[in-house]
């Protein structure tokens, strides 16, 4: 018998304060469906990083109550291994301990109606296969990254046993859900090829990521800033995330080699990961590279909104039709971007389609420069993409018209 969902359980690896794409996501998410009259619970793993240097001090030991009600959510943070910035084989080990953990954290929740799942980590549909079992929940399983294709497209990924085991989880995670949501058209014609879909194409939704555009545009932006990074009377490409090996942030590098006499240019890389103790390194000599540590989401927006242009950067290798999702906080803020892109993304339609952006090859160094120095040559064409993105971005990624998306698959769960 089909019952009402009323309570509503976001999964996922990441959750405010931590400072990803995936965490501001889910606390949309779960404002928006609190704000249509559902009952929200998230079950996350404990902050543990992108943190701002405040945050990483108040996190640095574990709180006593690990559950709390945050603007009427209640949220279940779970501590567990490391999953980020380590080395492979304690990547694996966290991974294959995850759904243990976060399934037992399950004797914390009660009632749930309705699970939607954030992925990656893939290990998460499991906890989803738990939870469907032991309360009789729906599972709308949402895909951001076609793991483990993206990692074995990378190279990351390289054991044939560990792909095998990774394939099996993808395989039993998709029968499990009874809805399948991603953000692109070209992953979803991958899904629906995928031998655990074939027979289910209808299930497999498309759901655009979005953005707060009035969030964006109701943020003043803050010049100071560039003021104390000595950026002041600077055209300014700005990079803001993870500085992960998908990312490739080498060519950012050597185009800022390439343009080290221009005084008037300058490039500002805000956040850390793995890779960037090594962009540091090679960096060393340049002073129109500027490193910065993770600001808060609120300093994110400002700062965005005070740089001349954007940079969103993917390695070639990635073969899947990935969308970064920093691309629509450019849109969202009126800023052009440089967009160093994999063929087979999705999101090079979208920068033809809004025309609010210039795309380069990732490896391309001297395409790369002669996009900047596009940009940088002409300020006032600079400014009519940024508006361009704006106006686009209005029009097809807007907050509201994708969560009602996600109200409307768990209305018809009670049909």
């Amino acid at each position: 018998m089909k019952r009402k969902v009323r309570h509503v359980l976001l999964l996922t690896d990441a959750y405010p304060p931590e400072i990803r794409s995936s965490s501001t996501l889910m606390q949309e998410l779960a404002a928006g469906l609190l704000a249509r009259g559902y009952s929200v619970t998230v079950l996350a793993t404990y902050p543990s990083y992108n943190l701002t240097p405040g945050d990483r001090r108040r996190f640095a030991r574990v709180i006593p109550n690990l559950v709390t009600t945050e603007e009427g959510i209640r949220v279940v943070r779970v501590p567990t291994p490391p999953l980020h910035n380590v080395g492979a084989f304690l990547k694996g080990f966290s991974q294959g301990t995850l759904p243990l953990i976060l399934s037992a954290a399950g004797a914390l929740l009660n009632d749930v109606d309705a699970v939607v799942v954030y992925s990656p980590p893939l290990p998460l549909g499991l906890v989803a296969a738990a939870l469907k079992v032991r309360f009789g929940a729906r599972v709308v399983f949402n895909v951001q990254d076609l793991f483990p294709q993206n990692a074995i497209d990378l190279g990351v990924l390289k054991s044939p046993l560990l792909i095998r085991m990774f394939e099996a989880i993808e395989s039993a995670s998709y029968r499990t859900a009874d809805v399948i949501t991603c953000h692109s058209e070209g992953n979803i014609d991958w899904l629906r090829r995928h031998p655990a879909l074939l027979e289910r194409p209808d299930d497999v939704r498309p759901i655009h990521n979005w953005v707060d555009v009035d969030q964006y545009q109701e943020t003043a932006p803050d010049p100071s800033v560039r003021a104390r990074l000595g950026l002041a009377d600077r055209f300014v490409f700005f990079f803001g995330g993870v500085m992960g090996y998908a990312q490739e942030l080498d060519t950012v590098v050597e185009a800022a080699r390439c343009l080290k006499d221009r005084d008037d240019l300058a490039f500002l890389l805000v956040g850390d990961g793995v890779e960037k103790a090594g962009l540091v390194e090679r960096a060393r000599g340049l002073d129109n590279v500027i490193f910065h540590p993770f600001v808060s989401p609120g300093e994110y927006v400002r700062w965005l909104r005070s740089m001349d242009c954007g940079l969103v950067t993917l390695r070639a290798e990635m073969k899947t039709p990935v969308v970064p999702s920093k691309i629509l906080g450019f849109m969202a803020a009126g800023v052009p971007y440089v967009a160093l892109l994999n063929p087979e993304s999705d999101a090079r339609a979208m920068t033809r389609e809004g025309r609010c952006g210039i795309l380069a090859d990732p490896k391309d160094v001297d395409a790369t420069v002669a996009a900047c120095l596009r940009l940088a040559s002409d300020p006032q064409s600079a400014r009519a993409m940024g508006s361009r993105g704006l106006a686009y971005c209005r029009k097809h990624f807007s907050r509201d018209t994708c969560i009602d998306k996600y109200h409307g698959i768990l209305q018809s769960f009670g049909n």
